[in-house]
């Protein structure tokens, strides 16, 4: 049974996977991240998981443990490196090995603030008054491409103490690597025009740099100073055997944004990918059903929602679209961030590479909300014994800490869409209740609210057993809608990596069998309620630890505190308290209340 339901989820996540590079995204059944990787082809990289043979224990753990996976594809290998980097530190997988330093890629850095600005190598560069160029995976690597520069730009990568201690010229000037600042062997505004060359060089890319040293390697030729030339020469050439490598460095060091649309039919995706000092950062993706409204005008309001939202915009926004507005949306972008925003066409390379990994991205998107809309409301009646096809269901799941906070949440799909907009949460509101008393009261709730507003969905998904079930069978009955409303029960495993069983309102079990295909909708479902239930009461019990003056209180401890701040809403009211409100609390004794009296009340 449990390899039956392995096989079938591994099958459906290999099929999802896209050819090509990108990183991969394994998620658990709470929905948590527990593994981030890399590789040169998605599809040939997840079938090695999807397998779980090849004797590592951490693959199997990984195979075993894997509900679902988020594929993001990029335009090369080097890049998905670096993406795969920034989102293992912002996540913190389970199994990804954490190293203790946590150092990250190496940059280079045009100090422009010292009276002598200088080269020189940092990890995590100040973006103020520098100009930075990288990062690169090798701290040699760096360090190399520091001493190409030096045959063009001879600035110092001394330090500013030697800067100011040293008499006479290093190695370095003797080289013709530095133009000797530290023995006034050079004007400041001789140095300050390297500086200059220099920058405009490091923002361009490897391109100027390369043309620069083919420039200064003919000269030294011209001059029949041939040993220098060869030098310069194999310079030039571990450069490009470098370069070779370093995809991910784009054109530009700047911060931009590529965005990519694909229509089909009345559907549309958008795909922003978000790069920032010339490397990929994230990936956001986006769908929608079109409106009776054109392409250019589909393109035009999403860029402007998407911006207006308070998201970083950056100085340059790449588009695989032209746009007939472009000036008036340029000027509303302009006004938003207060200083110029252009939009251009990714069609040079190498923003076109940039671009297709975009619309790969975008394109994914829109395979997998067709996957979404293929709603088999016939199947799901027949596999779940239901009267008739649903077409709106609806998740609910309690959460707790104590007895002092219980929460509940219910989060709807139609058509196999989620509707965030339809999504609820529920303070429980009558203290020291059991799961079962407080679905009874989150359920009784909204089927009210469902009847004085005519919105019921079809079906009712319960995270739970049969005893969960019994109680929203209950429910209906007694809002006389039980042959309206139907309902059934997930209810997860006994063992951690045994079977999920989906229980029917006729009394029967689902373990495998069509049920499978079923099964993961519901368990989709199921955890988008969890989760939100999960947050709601994260947010309730993080407000609650803010007022932490209360357990300074002899008496009060973090239970009476929660569940006073619950019921007061905040320190300020209950200060303002009589006695005798506050003895009227719930949970708090007599004795609790006068001390709590006491001590908002001294020395008055």
């Amino acid at each position: 049974m449990k390899n039956i339901q392995e096989k079938s989820k591994w099958r459906e996540i290999v099929e999802r996977a896209p050819e090509g590079p990108g990183v991969y995204v394994f998620r658990d059944s709470t929905g948590s991240v527990i593994y981030i990787g890399k590789a040169s082809d998605l599809k040939e990289r997840v079938k090695a998981y999807a397998h779980g043979e090849d004797g590592r224990f951490l693959s199997l753990r990984i195979h075993q443990e894997t509900e679902d996976a988020e594929f993001i594809p990029t335009s090369d290998g080097a890049e998905a490196l670096f993406l795969e980097d920034r989102l293992i530190k912002e996540l913190n997988p389970r199994y990804n090995v954490r190293l203790k330093d946590d150092k990250t890629y190496t940059c280079i850095v045009l100090e422009k603030k010292s009276p002598w600005p200088r080269i020189r190598q940092l990890r995590r560069p100040d973006p103020r008054g520098n100009v930075i160029f990288g990062p690169f995976p090798s701290a040699s690597g760096t360090r190399r491409m520091i001493e190409f520069l030096q045959y063009v730009f001879p600035l110092r990568t001394c330090s500013d103490n030697t800067l100011r201690h040293r008499k006479r010229p290093c190695i370095e000037y003797e080289m013709g690597r530095c133009l000797g600042p530290c023995a006034g062997m050079v004007s400041k505004e001789e140095y300050m025009g390297v500086v200059r060359e220099a920058e405009k060089a490091l923002k361009r890319g490897l391109k100027d740099i390369e043309k620069l040293l083919e420039q200064r390697m003919r000269e030294k030729a011209e001059m029949e100073e041939f040993e220098q030339a060869a030098a310069i020469r194999d310079v030039l050439l571990s450069l490009r055997n470098i370069s070779a490598g370093l995809g991910f460095q784009r054109t530009e060091g700047k911060d931009f944004d590529v965005i990519a649309f694909v229509f089909q039919g009345t559907e549309i995706a958008a795909a922003v990918v978000s790069y920032r000092s010339g490397v990929m950062t994230n990936v956001y993706r986006y769908t929608d059903t079109g409106h009776a409204c054109s392409e250019e005008e589909v393109v035009s309001d999403f860029i402007r929602s998407y911006y207006s939202a308070g998201r970083f915009l950056p100085d340059k926004i790449y588009l695989n679209r032209n746009l007939k507005e472009k000036n008036d949306l340029e000027n509303f972008l302009t006004h938003l961030k207060g200083r110029r925003v252009r939009i251009v066409s990714a069609r040079t390379e190498p923003m076109s590479e940039v671009m297709k990994a975009a619309l790969k991205n975008a394109e994914m998107a829109l395979t997998v909300r067709a996957q979404e809309t293929e709603w088999q409301g016939d199947e799901v009646a027949k596999v779940l014994h239901l009267p008739r096809a649903p077409a709106w269901v609806e998740a609910f799941d309690i959460s707790r800490y104590g007895a002092s906070l219980v929460v509940g949440s219910s989060v709807a799909m139609i058509h196999g869409i989620l509707r965030r907009e339809l999504y609820r949460r529920y303070r429980v509101q009558k203290k020291e209740l059991d799961d079962y008393a407080a679905m009874r009261e989150i359920l009784s709730r909204r089927l009210r609210r469902g009847i004085a507003e005519d919105s019921l969905p079809d079906l009712i998904l319960i995270d739970g057993g049969r005893g969960h079930l019994n109680v929203a069978l209950q429910c209906l009955e007694a809002a006389g809608l039980g042959s309206r409303v139907s309902a059934v029960a997930l209810s997860k495993p006994v063992e951690k990596f045994g079977p999920e069983t989906i229980h029917l309102a006729d009394g029967k079990v689902l373990l495998e069998g069509r049920a499978l295909c079923i099964l993961a909708l519901l368990r989709h479902l199921r955890d988008e309620a969890h989760r939100f239930a999960l947050s709601y009461l994260r947010k309730l019990d993080m407000k609650v630890k803010t007022h932490s003056e209360l357990l300074s209180i002899p008496g009060v401890g973090p239970e009476t505190a929660r569940s006073i701040i619950l019921q007061t809403g905040s320190v300020k009211k209950l200060r303002d308290m009589s006695l005798k409100e506050l003895k009227s609390l719930h949970g708090i004794g007599d004795k609790t209340a006068e001390k709590i009296y006491s001590y908002f009340h001294r020395g008055k």
